[in-house]
């Protein structure tokens, strides 16, 4: 439209930035820091409409625009000035100055599930019978037999899963920061951010098809031993055998270069002392010696705790 105008196009905006933009002649500057690609390609394209006139004009005073965001407001100053500019618009349109309202229910058959969990529900039981005797004394109302907490439905335990499959599943599996309010502001359930969190932490779908945000696993990095017989040894126990002569359980120690294997017998009631003990005595009891470098897990024996 600028481009096939034969006047000039005058553009008033309350942008102050693009009065800049427009008005800049050069982009150019010595510090790396004030360099802005995005300004520079907005600069270039503004260039190219010669006939084009950007003029600033304050918000507060760039009414006409704003006019009919405005319409539901009748003590603005702002609507008086331009009634002038909707009167027409109003008239000729046939425009109706009102607000929309819905009207929900509550499905029968939820209603009914609703009272039946209240009456087998352990906390819900004892408010629900609070409400009905002594209604002053709690926050909570009955109304049309269902329980209400400061405008919000109560969701016994039950149906806890119901309410997160229906705002959860059926709403794109959004995630929690957007659907914890969703839920807090219409539902009052015990414990719902514990409970919600659980429940998305087990949503199979979720676990398959959600972003990966984590950073990379690191790469198992092979653990590199001298090729000399016995000089890198791993150890590991192996308990719950049938009892014979007063042990249960293995200390099996296997020789990273060679693959040879030595079984130490015990009990797995022995210490980590009593273990390193007799650990010693068989390695210099055969012909493997003290080893340089010992591989082993976090076992409570390794670790030494008593």
């Amino acid at each position: 439209m600028i481009e096939a105008s034969e006047h000039s196009v005058t553009v008033l905006t309350d942008h102050a930035a693009t009065i800049a933009i427009v008005k800049q002649t050069s982009l150019s500057s010595s510090s790396i820091d004030k360099l802005n690609n995005r300004l520079t390609r907005a600069s270039q394209y503004l260039a190219q409409f010669h006939n084009l006139n950007v003029v600033y004009i304050p918000g507060k005073e760039h009414v006409v625009p704003d006019a009919l965001s405005r319409l539901t407001a009748t003590d603005s100053n702002r609507v008086k000035q331009d009634s002038d500019v909707l009167e027409d618009l109003v008239m000729s349109n046939s425009i109706e100055l009102c607000h929309t309202t819905t009207i929900l229910e509550i499905q029968p058959e939820f209603k009914k599930q609703l009272q039946t969990a209240y009456s087998t529900d352990k906390h819900f039981s004892r408010i629900h019978a609070l409400a009905t005797q002594s209604p002053e004394e709690t926050s909570f109302r009955l109304e049309n037999e269902l329980l209400w907490n400061e405008g919000r439905l109560c969701i016994p335990k039950a149906l806890e899963a119901d309410v997160f499959e229906t705002a959860h599943n059926n709403q794109f599996h959004i995630g929690f920061h957007r659907l914890y309010p969703r839920i807090r502001d219409q539902y009052y359930i015990r414990k719902l951010e514990k409970h919600l969190r659980r429940y998305l932490l087990h949503c199979p779908q979720c676990q398959l098809l959600q972003t990966k945000r984590h950073r990379p696993y690191g790469s198992l990095q092979p653990i590199y031993a001298a090729a000399v017989p016995f000089h890198t040894i791993t150890i590991d126990f192996v308990v719950g055998l049938p009892m014979a002569d007063d042990c249960n359980a293995l200390l099996t120690t296997t020789c990273k270069f060679s693959k040879r294997i030595l079984l130490i017998a015990g009990h797995d009631t022995l210490t980590a002392d009593a273990w390193a003990h007799w650990f010693l005595d068989a390695l210099l009891g055969s012909d493997w010696g003290l080893p340089s470098v010992i591989i082993s897990d976090r076992d409570s024996k390794f670790m030494g705790i008593w």
